[in-house]
């Protein structure tokens, strides 16, 4: 599966240290084929992590956060729901 994220608007402190995330969004991707034998990437799924929530999240305790809870799926394909 391929991934594709990104941040925006991140102060980092370091690889390991905190970062100040102000959203994000994150999608996937798997390798599929058309009708006709085409190969493409199959869409998967958008989430979306808001500033909203960005700023309610305690990030030097960003260990503890249930991720699933807190980003917004903005697209699913239905072949995979």
């Amino acid at each position: 599966m391929n991934f594709e994220s990104g941040i925006a608007d991140e102060e980092a402190s370091g690889c390991l240290g905190i970062v100040k995330v102000k959203g994000g969004v994150s999608c996937a991707y798997l390798p599929g084929a058309d009708k006709y034998g085409n190969e493409s990437q199959v869409w998967v799924y958008k989430t979306i992590l808001t500033w909203k929530v960005a700023g309610k999240i305690n990030w030097e305790n960003a260990g503890s956060v249930v991720w699933d809870r807190v980003w917004t799926v903005a697209f699913q394909n239905p072949a995979f729901a």
